[in-house]
């Protein structure tokens, strides 16, 4: 008969759990309750396991499965945290509260008529609630601001106006929409042309965030010009100037919150009112993003190349290889020349 104490360890290693109270008692030689003497599957009871070797598996055993309890209890431990900071952030959208007064262009915002903070409401949750697209528009603003809020100062423009690049692009230059439009301030070739961008399919100037920005600010400037407001200015840049006008007529009000226009023209300027709010103060929403992880402006040299008429961008990897792909950001793909000389 074996002593009581191997048959438990033998127990625990064949079955892993704990042995019944009777076989201690009992002392039988069948820990699953079999006649004495008679062999149990998976247990030899002649020339099996010695007491040592079956003290060293169960030890063994029982070192993986404290590594697996300490595993499961980090893994728990990682889950409550996310759900906590889930649920923390669910509740953040309803305890978000706008400010009393807001300006925007220097102008002020109307939140005594009732409409207007619930519409703001609106596209400050949803804007809000995407965090991984403000924290781009967090990463992409320092690369793009810089440039914009000098071109603004320079034109004597408002510096709120570096927010419709963000409702309109995203600050991405290749972005292109259904309607056509292109680049940071999204311009259709037809206005693009009309303020001296080169719209060809060879060489398309909208991708540029030098000159689309010089063309985006003539335009803005002109638009304000005409309405003289500048939430009117905004719903022309998106809607177009002669609809805007003629909303005007037909409605008999002066104000963009009185007008009734596209639904996307309804809701622009209140989606670059909820981008100034985020963007102005995004430690205020939860936002922090480390300096080091801002996207930062290439270091470019401007170069002029003469080609011949027919060459293609494939010439490029001989003259500038590091930078071919860059050019091809800002460039349609099939650029080739029809004059017989280019200087690009």
């Amino acid at each position: 008969m074996r002593h009581p104490l191997l048959i438990a360890l033998m127990w625990v290693v064949a079955v892993g759990g704990t042995p019944p109270d009777s076989m201690a008692e009992t002392g039988t030689d069948d820990p699953r309750g079999g006649a004495p003497g008679e062999a149990t599957p998976g247990i030899s009871l002649s020339g099996g396991v010695g007491e040592r070797d079956a003290v060293e598996v169960v030890e063994g055993r029982g070192g993986e499965r404290e590594e697996l309890k300490t595993e499961i209890r980090a893994l728990r431990g990682r889950v409550e945290r996310l759900e906590e900071g889930l649920a923390a952030s669910l509740r953040a959208l309803h305890i978000y509260a706008l400010p009393a007064t807001m300006e925007f262009a220097g102008e002020r915002v109307p939140f005594d008529r009732w409409d207007v903070g619930e519409r703001l409401e609106r596209e400050f949750l949803l804007s809000v609630g995407n965090r991984a697209q403000v924290v781009l528009w967090l990463k992409r603003s320092a690369r793009y601001f810089p440039y914009i809020q000098s071109e603004l100062r320079t034109a004597g423009l408002p510096d709120d106006l570096k927010y419709v690049a963000v409702i309109e692009s995203a600050l991405l230059p290749t972005a292109y929409s259904h309607a056509s439009a292109l680049g940071i301030w999204q311009f259709i070739p037809a206005t693009g042309r009309r303020y001296g961008l080169a719209v060809t399919p060879w060489w398309d100037e909208r991708r540029n965030p030098e000159s689309s920005t010089a063309a985006a600010l003539a335009y803005l400037k002109d638009l304000y010009a005409r309405f003289r407001n500048w939430p009117l200015a905004l719903a022309g840049y998106n809607a177009g100037e002669a609809r805007v006008e003629q909303a005007l007529r037909q409605q008999g009000v002066s104000s963009y919150y009185q007008l009734a226009l596209p639904t996307e023209t309804e809701r622009y300027v209140f989606r670059a009112l909820a981008a100034k709010l985020i963007l102005s103060q995004p430690e205020r929403y939860g936002f922090q993003v480390q300096t080091e992880q801002l996207y930062r402006s290439h270091e470019a040299d401007v170069v002029q190349v003469q080609v011949r008429a027919g060459s293609s961008w494939r010439i490029s990897p001989r003259l500038a290889a590091p930078s071919i792909e860059r050019s091809r950001s800002s460039t349609p793909r099939s650029c080739t020349t029809t004059s017989r000389r280019a200087s690009i």
